[in-house]
């Protein structure tokens, strides 16, 4: 599952940018205040879960933890205040509409 994860977010940039510019900045859309709606992103697709790392929501799948630049290794983030946000209402908010985020495989 983690070689699909970071396909996934390969594909996902590639989507939606074609030059290293605009790849990086997918990326700072999604590192400086849209890291939530990407933890949601990967919340629909795989199943993982949003954890809140210091301000910066990144997703757990398994042992790892994942954010738009892929992986986020734990040696990064053990014993550093990371916090699952399963209590977050808006993540089991069974009437947003989670469709609008998923991306369908051909």
């Amino acid at each position: 599952m983690h070689k699909k994860i970071l396909e996934f977010i390969d594909s996902y940039k590639n989507k939606h940018a074609k030059t290293p510019e605009e790849i990086k900045a997918v990326e700072s859309v999604f590192l400086n205040g849209g890291c939530y709606v990407f933890a949601k992103i990967l919340w629909i697709n795989f199943w993982a879960i949003p954890y809140d790392f210091k301000g910066h929501i990144i997703a757990r799948h398994g042992d790892k933890f994942y954010d738009i630049t892929g992986e986020v290794k734990l040696n990064m983030i053990i014993g550093k205040g990371v916090f699952p946000i399963l209590e977050e209402p808006r993540i089991f908010n069974l009437y947003e509409s989670f469709d609008n985020f998923k991306i369908k495989s051909e």
